[in-house]
Formats: structure tokens, C-alpha cells, sequence
């Protein structure tokens, strides 16, 4: 089994900010899923993920990122990631979302100014 990665919570205010560091796979992912939502209150207007410590993000992984947008969505709330441009995950995301449903953000910066 895959270990769970970890996630770096930071609190700003109208922000949450989640770091995580590891590999996605089907095999953490029940667990990654409920670390993840139980870091994000009702509360903030945004999540910001970001995704640059992430070695591996399978198929699954990213159909957890879209539910997790889409939930957020009904709760009004903004989801953004953040992935270097250069990343070898960035690619995988890029091929499984066509269309742009996930806004992508290379740098922390840009994604905490589009949450702003």
C-alpha cells in the first residue's frame, strides 16, 4: 500500500492553503480524501492545493480533484491548484482535464492572488 502523503495545513484566514507531499494512487486515496476534507472548513471562501510535492497523481487521484472541485462549487467555494509549469504530474492533470475545469497556477503566489 502506498503511504499516505502528507499534507502541510496552513489557516489564512479567508484562504486555506494544503501542501501535500507524496504520491496519489486508488491505493491511499480513501484516506487522502478524508484528510483532505476534514482540513477544509465551511468557513474560507477557497482552497488552494498545491500539488508541487505530489511525485505521482493516477487517474484516480484526479478524479478525486474534480469531485472535490465540484463540492466545493455547491458550497461556494473557490478550488485552485498549484503545479509547476515543468512538473511531470502537470501533464497527466493537462490530459485528463481538457476543457479547464481545474484552475492550474504555477506558483503559490498566483494562486492565492486569484483566491484574493
Amino acid at each position: 500500500m502506498t503511504p499516505l502523503p502528507t499534507l502541510d495545513v496552513e489557516d489564512l484566514g479567508s484562504v486555506i492553503v494544503i501542501a501535500l507531499r507524496g504520491d496519489l494512487d486508488l491505493a491511499n486515496l480513501p484516506e487522502f480524501d478524508r484528510a483532505l476534507r476534514a482540513a477544509m472548513p465551511n468557513g474560507p471562501r477557497a482552497l488552494v492545493l498545491d500539488l508541487d510535492g505530489a511525485g505521482f497523481l493516477d487517474s484516480s487521484a484526479v478524479q478525486v480533484l474534480f469531485t472535490l472541485h465540484r463540492d466545493l462549487q455547491q458550497r461556494r467555494q473557490a478550488f485552485a491548484l498549484v503545479l509547476d509549469a515543468e512538473a511531470p504530474t502537470r501533464r497527466a492533470l493537462e490530459l485528463s482535464d481538457p476543457s479547464g475545469v481545474l484552475t492550474v497556477h504555477a506558483t503559490r503566489d498566483a494562486a492565492l492572488a486569484a483566491a484574493a
